[in-house]
């Protein structure tokens, strides 16, 4: 990725690009159960923070986990070849009454506290077992 590509992706909002639905959704374990929503770290106190300093805090985060990503990487790991992804079939509506429906579908399953607070729960127990529990 190039930086004008990802200076272009972080002045967007991420969850603006959730709730239009041009992010592919997110799938995952944990624990066992399967989540199908992203997790963002912008509530509670962060809502009234200014956009440039949450747009900072973002910036750092990913600079700092690609860093954290590259550090532990197996340098002699062998490579393996990909095939082709498959290409997913989209299913274009074009009933404007339909796709606002999604859009706001979407937007009440981000604004779900109860939902976001089992994923921060689960997210919290995996890494307490993961990295607190294993050193004991």
């Amino acid at each position: 990725m190039e930086m004008t590509d990802f200076q272009d992706l972080v002045g967007i909002e991420m969850l603006d690009i959730e709730i239009l639905g041009i992010a592919p959704p997110p799938n995952y374990v944990i624990k066992g159960k399967e989540y199908n929503m992203g997790y963002y770290l912008a509530d509670g106190p962060a809502r009234l923070w200014r956009k440039e300093i949450l747009h900072d805090i973002m910036t750092s985060c990913i600079i700092m986990h690609n860093m954290i990503i590259e550090d532990e990487r197996d340098v002699n790991a062998t490579i393996k070849d990909r095939g082709e992804e498959p290409t997913m079939e989209l299913e274009m509506v074009v009933d404007a009454d339909v796709r606002f429906q999604e859009f706001l579908d979407r937007h009440k399953k981000i604004k779900d506290k109860d939902a976001h607070n089992e994923l921060r729960n689960a997210l919290i127990e995996y890494l307490w077992d993961e990295y607190v529990n294993s050193k004991s």
